[in-house]
C-alpha cells in the first residue's frame, strides 16, 4: 500500500577515464573490499586467467562480467549445495547455474581474487509496470543482487553479472519514454495471456480489440508521464536561480546533496524563503501532486527576497557572516 516517487541517476563516466591504467585505490578500501575467505585454488587461478592481459582494473571487471554472462545459466532451482562444498567453486566448476545472488557472489570473489575491490549489493529491480495506474508494482519476487566494483578516480560502479537482466549501460542509454513504452507493451502481453486464460482462450477479435484499447491507453499515459509538467517547468528555473545565488554567496549544493539537505545548511535569514522554493520544487519534481495556484508566485517572491538579501559585496563568498549582519540590522 506504500507508493514512492523517486529519481534515479545512473553514472556514466567517460570511457577513457574508466579504462585508465590506474591502481591508486585508497588503503581503507583495499583493506575491506579485497578480503577473501579460504577459497579453492582453482577459483583464484580462474580469476588470474580471465584477467590476464587486461590493461586496467576496469578491463579486468569487464572480462569477468562477460565470462559469467556468456558461460552460465540463471536458474532459481539450481541443485542444492553439497555438504562442505564451496558455493562459488561449485557454481563455477560443477553446476554452472544459479540465482542472482550466486552470480553476484561469484563475480565479487573473482574480482577480489584479481585484485579489484568489489562488493555484493542487494535491492530490487523496477518491478512490473501497470498501464492502468502508471505505477511500478515492486514485490518481494523483484528482489535482486548485483555487484559494484571500485574503479580508481571514478568510484563505485554497478555491474550486472546475471544473464537476462538489464545492465546499467542499457538503463543509462534508454530514455524515460522508451522505458515506459517497453513496459506498457509487456503489460499488454501479460494482460492478454491472463484474459485468454480466464475466458477459456477467448475469440481472436475480442483479444485483438482488447489489445488495441489497452495499448492506446498505455501510449497516452506514456506521453503524459514523459512530458514535463507545466508547474515543474515553472519552478525549475526558480530553483536553479536560487542555487546560483546561494553558490555565489558561499553555500553551494554538492552533487549528491538532496534539496532538503541543502535547506538544512542555509542560515536563518533566508531559510524561510529557501524553504518555500524547495518545498514547491520537491512537490512538482518528486511527486504526482500539484502545488496550490499561488505556489509559483510565492516562489518568485521568495527568490526576489533572496536576491535582494544577498546583493552587494557583503553577500559574496561569506553567506553566514553576511546573513548574521542582516539579522542584526533587522533587530535594530
Amino acid at each position: 500500500g506504500v507508493i514512492y516517487s523517486i529519481i534515479s541517476r545512473v553514472p556514466v563516466p567517460a570511457p577513457g577515464l574508466l579504462r585508465r591504467n590506474d591502481e591508486s585505490v585508497p588503503q581503507a578500501i583495499r583493506t575491506r573490499y579485497l578480503q577473501l575467505p579460504a577459497i579453492p585454488q582453482r577459483v583464484r587461478d580462474l580469476a588470474v586467467r580471465l584477467t590476464d592481459g587486461a590493461a586496467s582494473p576496469y578491463e579486468r571487471v569487464v572480462a569477468i562480467n562477460r565470462f559469467l554472462i556468456e558461460r552460465y545459466r540463471y536458474n532459481l532451482q539450481a541443485p542444492p549445495l553439497p555438504a562442505g562444498a564451496d558455493a562459488v567453486d561449485q557454481f563455477l566448476f560443477e553446476t554452472g547455474q544459479g540465482s542472482c545472488e550466486t552470480f553476484a557472489s561469484a563475480m565479487a570473489v573473482l574480482l577480489r581474487a584479481a585484485g579489484v575491490p568489489a562488493r555484493l549489493v542487494t535491492g530490487y529491480t523496477t518491478g512490473s509496470y501497470s498501464v492502468l495506474t502508471g505505477y511500478y508494482e515492486v514485490r518481494n519476487s523483484d528482489a535482486h543482487a548485483w555487484v559494484e566494483a571500485f574503479i580508481p578516480r571514478v568510484g563505485w560502479i554497478e555491474f550486472e553479472p546475471t544473464p537476462g537482466f538489464d545492465t546499467p549501460e542499457t538503463a543509462a542509454a534508454r530514455s524515460r519514454g522508451q522505458w515506459l513504452l517497453r513496459d506498457a507493451v509487456q503489460w499488454v502481453g501479460r494482460w492478454l495471456v491472463s484474459l485468454g486464460g480466464r475466458a477459456g482462450g477467448g475469440s481472436r477479435s475480442d483479444l485483438l480489440w482488447g489489445a488495441v484499447v489497452v495499448l492506446l491507453a498505455g501510449l497516452v499515459l506514456v506521453r503524459r508521464r514523459t512530458e514535463e509538467p507545466e508547474e515543474n517547468a515553472g519552478v525549475a528555473p526558480i530553483y536553479a536561480q536560487m542555487l546560483r545565488a546561494l553558490a555565489r554567496a558561499g553555500v553551494a549544493r554538492a552533487p549528491a546533496q538532496t534539496p532538503r539537505e541543502l535547506l538544512d545548511r542555509v542560515p536563518g535569514a533566508v531559510k524561510r524563503e529557501v524553504a518555500v522554493i524547495t518545498e514547491t520544487f520537491e512537490l512538482t519534481r518528486y511527486s504526482t501532486h500539484r502545488p496550490l495556484p499561488d505556489a509559483l508566485s510565492d516562489a518568485w517572491e521568495a527568490l526576489d527576497h533572496i536576491h535582494r538579501s544577498l546583493r552587494g559585496p557583503q553577500g559574496r563568498g561569506n553567506l553566514r557572516g553576511y546573513l548574521t549582519g542582516i539579522a542584526s540590522r533587522r533587530s535594530r
